[in-house]
């Protein structure tokens, strides 16, 4: 099973459905849509200052859809 991260959702939708996904111990599908202005978003959490609290990041337990 794989939690849906639709960071396109906003930072407290996303933020939310990736600390439910890590409590539950499942790989967070990080759904980066392009062509919605999203590169930012992107750009955050490669760096790992994504969502609302700064801190999350792109890791082993997330995948990536472009």
């Amino acid at each position: 099973m794989i939690m849906g991260g639709e960071v396109y959702l906003g930072e407290p939708t996303y933020t939310a459905a990736w600390d439910i996904g890590r409590k539950l111990g499942l790989q967070v599908a990080a759904h980066i849509l392009s062509p919605f202005g999203i590169r930012p978003i992107l750009d955050d959490l490669a760096a790992g200052t994504g969502g609302t609290g700064n801190n999350i990041g792109l890791d082993p337990t997330t995948c990536s859809s472009t």
